[in-house]
């Protein structure tokens, strides 16, 4: 009889009193019969793309027009946002060096050098390498890598 009424109290059902008396308070189990899960919610998120870590000046143009009038650079700088740095654009072959420089610009994610364009008349013919080079409103100077440019 002691098996019966644990199996009974194990499904939680009702059991009758000791005295058989069916229409006393029911004996009803204390386990639940399900097991709550609980699940992490996840909150979104607009946080923006990550930046890389660090500041980086970008070349993005760096060419010399059809027409054979002007070389042109542009470039953006990585890992910074802010108004007033320095992009200096410096042109170099043959031991010569020609530059142009910019104001950056904030942009969403960057700081913007814009387009600066040099007379070809000034740099001669040949390949010249050109690097951005940026110093930031804390005074650190940032380097790019350098492209080639054939100028007519």
């Amino acid at each position: 009889m002691t098996l019966v009424v644990g199996a009974v109290f194990l499904t939680a059902c009702v059991a009758p009193s000791p005295d058989g008396d069916a229409s006393s308070t029911p004996t009803v189990s204390q386990t639940p019969t399900t097991t709550p899960t609980m699940r992490p919610t996840v909150q979104p998120t607009n946080d923006p793309e990550p930046v890389p870590s660090g500041v980086e000046p970008v070349l993005v143009i760096a060419a010399a027009d059809e027409g054979g009038k002007t070389a042109s650079a542009s470039g953006y700088i990585a890992g910074v946002v802010e108004d007033g740095g320095a992009c200096h654009f410096v042109f170099e072959a043959n031991g010569k060096q020609i530059s142009a420089d910019s104001v950056g610009i904030p942009d969403v994610r960057t700081t913007s050098c814009g387009l600066v364009q040099v007379p070809i008349d000034g740099l001669g013919s040949g390949s010249w390498k050109i690097t951005l080079e940026y110093t930031a409103l804390d005074a650190n100077l940032y380097t790019s890598l350098s492209e080639t440019v054939k100028v007519p």
